[in-house]
């Protein structure tokens, strides 16, 4: 899917899918070299972990909760359950007036996960801000607050490229980091970088920055 999004071949509906973008990023960590990409991810996130936590670490994709409620990557690492919402063109869900509904379901349901496997809960949200949304923040309780931390989807091109730069570029996992680098190019996710890029020379200026 990275080569058909890079070259332009999907729809518009699949390109700005949240789903899509999650799919390809998380696969990445889930597939990839662990000790080298998904650490960098826990070391952003300010999680503790081992060699055989991430090893044996366990990502799930749109698990199900008993209420309906439906997290879009779940991962169970050391003693940590992290409940990653990821967002790229919609915002959180709102009800009743409160911006952060979807996050207080979240968060009452993943904690009964965590509790049910004796692990410590967290929420990640995840979106393309590039200052912390607050706003919808402000709204989850205070006694909830302290288990969510946001992260930009901006910070992953951040980490692929911080990997590059201390790896053997010959491995195999360093291709498939240039192309979600690129991908994430492509969708204006590499941050402040990418505002200088005139798309036409994308791939060039992606070779340089890479390189």
């Amino acid at each position: 899917m990275y080569q058909a999004e890079i070259r332009g071949k999907v729809p518009q509906s699949i390109a700005r899918s949240e789903d899509v973008l999650t799919s390809n990023v998380f696969s990445f960590f889930k597939y990839a070299d662990r000790d080298i990409y998904l650490r960098r991810l826990m070391d952003l996130l300010g999680i503790p972990v081992t060699a055989d936590g991430l090893k044996n670490a366990e990502l799930s994709f749109w698990p199900h909760y008993g209420d309906g409620t439906e997290p879009d990557v779940v991962l169970v690492v050391g003693k940590y359950y992290l409940l990653f919402e990821a967002k790229y063109f919609s915002g959180v869900g709102a009800e009743d007036g409160n911006r952060a509904a979807q996050l207080i379901r979240e968060i009452k349901m993943g904690r009964l996960e965590a509790g049910n496997l004796a692990k410590e809960f967290r929420l990640i949200l995840v979106t393309s801000d590039t200052l912390c949304p607050e706003c919808t923040l402000a709204d989850i309780p205070q006694r909830d607050r302290r288990v969510v931390t946001w992260m930009k989807w901006q910070q992953v091109s951040e980490l692929l490229l911080d990997a590059r730069h201390q790896i053997d570029t010959r491995r195999v996992d360093d291709l498939f980091a240039r192309d979600l680098y690129e991908l994430l190019d492509r969708k204006h996710l590499r941050g402040f970088l990418s505002v200088f890029f005139a798309r036409a020379h994308r791939v060039q200026q992606v070779d340089r920055v890479w390189n």
